[in-house]
């Protein structure tokens, strides 16, 4: 039985991030695929306080890119009415 979300159902924030690869998997196995840190630890290979930092990383910057493109979006829309 799958556990997790469908791919598609990802937000396309998260699919194009410029994130690195291996942040962009963390956050793929543990919000869509609904593994634990010890589970990404294990499929990832790596230790999970690695998974956790990882994890932490791709938020922030996930983050990041959202606050930029709701700002752009909210400077286009105001431009396009004034």
């Amino acid at each position: 039985m799958r556990r997790g979300r469908s791919m598609t159902a990802m937000p396309s924030s998260v699919r194009c991030s410029p994130s690195p690869p291996r942040q962009r998997a963390v956050i793929v196995l543990r919000y869509y695929e609904d593994l634990s840190e010890l589970e990404i630890a294990a499929v990832m290979g790596t230790s999970p306080g690695t998974v956790k930092s990882q994890s932490a990383r791709a938020l922030r910057r996930l983050a990041e890119v959202l606050v930029a493109t709701s700002a752009v979006m909210q400077a286009t829309n105001g431009a396009a009415h004034d």
